[in-house]
């Protein structure tokens, strides 16, 4: 679960500080659009690589909208958080933000596995 928040911190800290690098140019900017890819692409081989054959195909495409809507919703709020804040202000944000972070990331995967590794009759899965 450590690794959870790992990965949430390295999240939250690499889109605050995009957002701080643009902060006098638009919101829509080169940086955002390759950090929210690089993270997009992070959450989807996740959800691909726990896929059980058995598993209908449409509960494996809603896995993978799932993965990429978790994956953009924390992005996008650091990113914002960074483009509007000013200095230590975004810092101070970004590190209150990352345990709720941490939680919402335990949550999107257990999300993601559940519909993307468990069968509809799949009475043993855990989830």
């Amino acid at each position: 679960m450590v690794l959870f928040w790992l990965v949430g911190m390295v999240i939250g800290a690499l889109s605050t500080a995009a957002g701080q690098a643009e902060q006098e140019r638009s919101f829509w900017s080169k940086r955002l659009i390759a950090w929210l890819a690089a993270v997009i692409a992070a959450f989807v081989a996740f959800a691909i690589s726990v896929h059980e054959p058995d598993v209908p195909t449409g509960y494996y495409v809603t896995g993978l909208f799932y993965a990429v809507v978790f994956a953009v919703l924390p992005v996008l709020a650091f990113y914002a958080i960074g483009h509007k804040a000013r200095g230590w202000i975004a810092t101070v944000a970004c590190l209150v933000l990352l345990c709720p972070l941490g939680a919402y990331l335990i949550f999107a995967m257990f999300t993601i596995v559940d519909v993307v590794a468990c069968g509809p009759d799949a009475y043993e899965c855990p989830f």
